[in-house]
């Protein structure tokens, strides 16, 4: 009992102590923010947004086709990624979604608790005191990977989780527990099924090396339980990652290859400068950075507070053979090589570094044995921290005189990482010098916890001086403060930058959105009218004819940073610190056209005129398909009368649907023609998607570059559209087999233990 109670203590240690740690920064900036804690632009504009927007369509029963994502996309594709199934969201839905900003800080505190009790129960297993797993953990959940990334705040979940599966790994080879780690693989893939990915690739090399190493002994028994394991983990989360998956195929950022040898294996000398000042100082804020690269979103942050990589090193040194040893060598080979660094994304030839915190867990494992161990000598540690500063020497003399390039952009960060560093340094050097004090537990476990803090409060100060509180607090507070009855479901609305998932907050179909997942037929729109589209979906504000094809009717901007003046807007209003204006000519969603244009004669027209001529016919893939009931032009044709916004518009809006609304399954509307007709909806189109027109089934037609259309009939006409993601049902049946099985095969291995 006393040994259970004295795990218990520890438990609560490495749970409290890092809500200790994050509260020294948290609170004091949730006060400096009128109540509200916020970083940079993700954190402002996607992690809270969606988080509020889940929990209102979770409990409205709307989980399949989100209407509020750029111009409509799959539910579960688009936030599957940031935040759908991670416990930490799931959590929040016991909170009205309307007040999820002001407990956003909290659940930050609370991933950091969990995120330090995950990497102690992980740690523990390797040290001989719980105290040096402790102060490990703490150092994991606050190295600057972390801190790094909690501006896109999901990805800490990850890194939260991902001790478990480790430890459910080690339990499965060393104690024969069976089930714990296809559970643990099952909570990872639901939690981020992108970095699930990576973690995977990661386990493969952690297996390889430990088997190596002889720390694991591999029967074919075994194989084949970890090969059960890991499948039917895998296939527990099916039901979220088989659609996401088959979602995600559809995103150009997924076929970025490689365009040479060269860029396979060099890796460019900004990441090598990248690494060496990641182990060298506490996380940069990536929109405001103090070294050379101003908005550089993708650093290596590899520093663990107060020691850096002294402990590491030094435990490297004397322990060369150990398994900690060769996994930290493969994955520093891993992270220098690019094409083997992308193994973790999925080969994309762009350079991640969100990989790293895997890494890093061992690295604080190292850090754990060091503190406990007091044969190491930490002279091989000082030697390589001399050996970083050297280095950086060497980048700062080729990167200002030979790449010609600013090496410092802002120096009072730089001084306060400088400071961080020099006196984590001294800090660690005095502790092994009073290894012996009686308090030395409560010195170390203080220092530790005020050197988490920094990398905390430098990054929240600089995030928060580029944001103004009230404008973050209007936006978080629009849903209540602007009348959203104005907002009708045929029209979509718009909205200004640092404000551009306004139609997330409101509930409303926008154009305006920053989101990394959408569906793949917008891209294929916006790439064919050459509108720039990565992760941010920003049509300017001028395109009239876009504008009114899409359906915009309201423009939303900060009303201290409004600038919209033209004719082509009325009836602008101040509302919620907010100015609202509508577009003088637009169009409702659903309405016909006259006449088609085969996409392959639209693509004569160079990106300006096929945005300005766009409303002049209904641009198909397949003329075949509409040749019964339109006109078929030619882009000569389209092109022989000029664009008129008021004349075009005025046109189509004689043959526009009414009653649109959206539903639960997808949205419906009304047609009544006088003869039969084609109507289109700029709704992106999507294997998911069923068609009936007066409760039969109607053949959906591809059209504008990746939307749909559908044919009716003279008189009146009811069209709904229905939407299931392609895979969830075979996703589902997979999940229930894959929770039974597993069930199953635990409760049998339990009962022959007993």
């Amino acid at each position: 009992m006393d040994k259970k109670r004295t795990q218990i203590k520890y438990y609560m240690a490495a749970f409290f102590l890092a809500v200790i740690a994050g509260a020294l920064f948290v609170v004091p900036f949730t006060v400096r923010g009128g109540g509200i804690y916020y970083l940079g632009s993700d954190f402002v504009e996607q992690q809270i947004p969606f988080w509020t927007y889940c929990n209102n369509a979770i409990k409205q029963g709307n989980i399949w086709w989100s209407a509020a994502n750029d111009l409509g996309t799959q539910f579960i594709g688009a936030y599957s990624f940031y935040n759908l199934t991670s416990p930490f969201f799931l959590l929040s839905l016991l909170i009205d979604a309307d007040k999820i900003y002001l407990f956003i800080g909290r659940f930050l505190l609370l991933k950091f608790g969990v995120c330090s009790t995950a990497a102690f129960a992980y740690i523990k297993q390797y040290t001989k005191t719980p105290f040096a797993a402790v102060i490990a953990g703490l150092i994991y959940t606050f190295c600057g990977w972390q801190i790094s990334n909690m501006n896109f705040f999901h990805f800490i979940d990850a890194a939260a989780m991902f001790p478990f599966m480790l430890l459910a790994l080690d339990m499965a080879f060393k104690k024969d527990k069976k089930g714990f780690f296809a559970l643990t693989v099952a909570i990872c893939a639901f939690t981020n099924y992108v970095l699930f990915v990576g973690e995977v690739v990661f386990l493969v090399l952690y297996l390889a090396v430990k088997l190596w190493c002889g720390e694991y002994r591999l029967t074919v028994k075994k194989f084949l339980q970890m090969a059960f394991e890991s499948v039917a983990g895998v296939g527990i989360s099916f039901v979220v990652l088989w659609p996401s998956v088959l979602f995600l195929l559809g995103n150009p950022r997924l076929s970025r290859g490689y365009e040479s040898v060269w860029q396979m294996f060099v890796l460019k000398p900004i990441y090598w400068a990248e690494i060496i000042r990641g182990s060298l100082f506490p996380a940069e804020c990536i929109f405001d950075r103090g070294f050379y690269l101003h908005g550089f979103t993708n650093g290596a942050e590899l520093y663990l507070p107060l020691f850096g990589m002294v402990a590491v090193f030094a435990y490297i040194w004397k322990n060369k053979s150990s398994w900690i040893t060769r996994l930290l060598v493969v994955c520093a080979v891993f992270a220098v090589v690019p094409v083997l660094n992308s193994a973790f994304v999925r080969f994309n030839s762009e350079y991640y570094t969100r990989w790293y915190y895997m890494p890093v867990l061992i690295c604080a494992v190292a850090t754990a044995l060091f503190i406990e161990d007091r044969s190491i000598s930490i002279r091989p540690g000082v030697l390589f921290y001399f050996g970083l500063w050297l280095a950086l020497g060497v980048v700062f003399v080729s990167f200002t005189y030979y790449f010609k390039v600013t090496f410092i952009y802002n120096m009072v960060p730089v001084a306060m990482y400088v400071i961080v560093s020099l006196s984590g340094f001294a800090v660690t050097l005095l502790w092994r010098k009073l290894q012996l004090s009686r308090y030395r537990n409560v010195l170390l476990a203080a220092a530790v916890v005020l050197y988490c803090s920094f990398g905390g409060i430098i990054n929240s100060y600089y995030h928060q001086r580029g944001r103004d509180a009230q404008a973050v607090k209007s936006y978080y507070q629009a849903r209540q403060n602007i009348d959203t009855e104005r907002f009708e479901d045929s029209y979509r609305i718009s909205s200004g930058y640092f404000f551009m998932n306004m139609g997330t907050i409101l509930g409303q179909s926008t154009t305006t959105t920053f989101s990394s997942n959408i569906s793949g037929s917008a891209f294929d729109f916006y790439a064919a009218t050459e509108i720039p589209r990565s992760v941010i979906t920003s049509i300017d504000k001028d395109e009239y004819f876009l504008m009114a094809f899409l359906s915009s009717k309201y423009y939303i901007e900060y009303t201290e940073i409004s600038r919209t003046d033209s004719d082509m807007f009325v009836s602008a209003e101040n509302e919620g610190g907010f100015r609202i204006q509508q577009y003088r000519y637009t169009l409702p969603m659903g309405y016909a056209f006259d006449s088609a244009v085969p996409q392959s004669e639209y693509d004569k027209l160079d990106a300006r005129q096929k945005r300005q001529y766009i409303l002049k016919a209904l641009i198909v893939e397949d003329t075949d398909m509409v040749r019964d009931v339109l006109d078929i032009k030619t882009a000569r044709q389209i092109t022989a009368r000029r664009p008129d916004i008021r004349r075009d518009t005025a046109a189509l809006a004689e043959k526009a649907c009414t009653d649109f609304d959206y539903t639960n399954r997808g949205f419906s509307a009304k047609y009544t023609g006088s003869q039969r007709d084609v109507v289109f909806f700029s709704v992106p189109y999507d294997k998911g998607w069923n068609a009936t027109v007066n409760g039969q089934p109607a053949q959906i037609i591809k059209a504008g570059y990746g939307f749909m259309a559908v044919k009716v009939a003279q008189g009146e006409n009811y069209i709904e559209f229905t939407y299931q993601p392609e895979g969830f049902k075979t996703g589902a049946v997979v999940s229930v087999l894959s929770t039974a099985a597993v069930a199953a095969y635990t409760f049998s291995g339990r009962k022959r233990q007993n």
